[in-house]
């Protein structure tokens, strides 16, 4: 369900906008050990019913539009989709007081894809992979 849903976002999302828009926008990233950079594509969180309706209404409020699709298992979760045109070092800051308890007792897992595919325009969401956050550091700015 985590794939239909990073599916529609890509829909939403012109692959031109993604393409026209500088590396420098997006939140870019490079797994431990690998020299690829990876573009952050969206972020789930899962805990309590609270505290995702918690961290919900504050991506709400930062000006992401949260769903909920089913996790792992069908289990319950909140995913943003970070769109490229945001604002870096909002969504930056956002992500790390969310990772650092500010809405609750989050786990949270990061959907990456090549940024390689998202230039050439492949099909970014196929090659798109979901890890732990723990497994994937994201940069404070």
């Amino acid at each position: 369900m985590t794939r239909l849903f990073l599916r529609l976002a890509a829909i939403l999302l012109p692959l031109s906008l993604l393409s026209a828009a500088p590396a420098a926008a997006q939140v870019l990233i490079q797994k431990p050990g690998e020299s690829t950079e990876y573009m952050v594509l969206a972020v789930m969180a899962a805990g309590s019913d609270a505290d995702m309706d918690r961290f919900e209404a504050a991506a709400e409020a930062a000006g992401y539009q949260p769903g909920r699709p089913a996790g792992p298992g069908g289990a319950k979760q909140v995913m943003i989709a970070v769109m490229p045109d945001a604002d870096r070092g909002k969504f930056l800051k956002f992500y790390h007081e969310a990772r650092a308890g500010k809405y609750g007792n989050l786990t949270f897992r990061v959907a990456i894809t090549p940024w390689a595919a998202v230039q050439e325009e492949r099909d970014f969401i196929d090659e798109a992979r979901v890890y732990p956050a723990d497994d994937i550091p994201l940069p404070k700015k």
